[in-house]
C-alpha cells in the first residue's frame, strides 16, 4: 500500500503546459499554475518547463472500458511533441523512476470529460515500470511495486485549469477504484487497462463544481481487488481544516 509519505517523497514528477503557448509568456498565468500545483498534495511536484514544447493535435483510440484491454502494440505512434515529453521524463532520478523507455510511446486511449477531451500516451520503461502522459496535463514515470500514483488540482479551481484527478496502478487484480469525499460519499472511477508491456490501470475524472466546497472535497481515494482488499491507496487534503 502507498502511503501518504512514499507519495510524498517522489511519486510524481509533474509536466505542465505542454499545450502551445503564445511567443510571449504569460508569467501571471505561471505563477497561478504554480500557486495551484503547491495547495493540492501531499506529495512534491517537480516541474520540467520545456521550452517551445507543442503539443500536436492528436487521435487516440476512443476504446470504452467495456471492450477489455487495450493492446498495446496497435496503438498509434505518439508525435515528435509528445515523444519529447517522454525524452524529459527518462532523465528524472528518484526511488519511484524506473528508468528510460525502452520503446516509443504510444497514444492508447482518450478521456472524454466536461471540459475536453485528453489523450493518454504511455511507454515501457527499464526496471519493469512505465511513463505516461495525460497530453496538455502533465506527466509521471511508475515502478509496478509503487502502488497507486496519483495527482489532483484541489478545488477551488485556479483561473480556468479543469480540476482533475489523474493516476495510474499496476494491473495486478484491480477491480474497483474509488474516491470518498469529505461528506463521506463514494465514487467509483471508470478507469482503462492497457496491455504489456504496460500492464497497468489509468484513469482520469473532473472533479464537479458540487465537491469543491469545504466539507465535499475528494479526501482520500482507493483502488480495490476482487475481494475487497485495499491493493493502493492515499488521500487529497494536506490539513484537515
Amino acid at each position: 500500500m502507498t502511503t501518504p509519505a512514499v507519495l510524498d517523497d517522489e511519486l510524481r514528477h509533474r509536466l505542465r503546459s505542454v499545450t502551445a503557448s503564445p511567443a510571449r509568456p504569460n508569467w501571471r498565468d505561471v505563477r497561478q499554475r504554480a500557486r495551484a500545483l503547491d495547495a493540492p498534495s501531499r506529495r512534491r511536484r517537480r516541474l520540467i518547463l520545456a521550452a517551445a514544447v507543442v503539443a500536436a493535435a492528436v487521435a487516440a483510440p476512443a476504446l470504452a472500458i467495456a471492450t477489455g484491454v487495450i493492446d498495446f502494440s496497435s496503438a498509434a505512434p505518439a508525435p515528435m511533441p509528445v515523444k519529447m515529453l517522454f525524452n524529459q521524463l527518462a532523465t528524472l532520478s528518484g526511488p519511484s523512476i524506473p528508468g528510460p523507455i525502452t520503446a516509443p510511446p504510444r497514444l492508447v486511449y482518450t478521456f472524454h470529460t466536461s471540459s475536453g477531451s485528453f489523450d493518454l500516451a504511455v511507454a515501457p520503461a527499464a526496471n519493469d515500470g512505465w511513463c505516461w502522459v495525460v497530453v496538455g496535463r502533465d506527466g509521471t514515470c511508475n515502478t509496478r511495486d509503487g502502488g497507486l500514483n496519483y495527482g489532483a488540482n484541489q478545488p477551488p479551481p485556479v483561473g480556468t485549469e479543469p480540476l482533475l484527478i489523474d493516476g495510474s496502478i499496476a494491473a495486478a487484480g484491480v477491480t474497483r477504484i474509488a474516491i470518498t469525499f469529505e461528506d463521506g460519499s463514494t465514487l467509483d472511477l471508470p478507469f482503462v487497462q492497457v496491455s504489456a508491456p504496460i500492464d497497468a490501470d489509468f484513469f482520469l475524472y473532473e472533479i464537479p463544481a458540487n465537491h469543491w466546497t469545504r466539507g465535499t472535497r475528494p479526501a482520500t481515494i482507493a483502488a480495490y481487488n476482487s475481494n475487497g482488499t485495499i491493493i493502493g491507496s492515499g488521500w487529497f487534503i494536506r490539513e484537515r481544516d
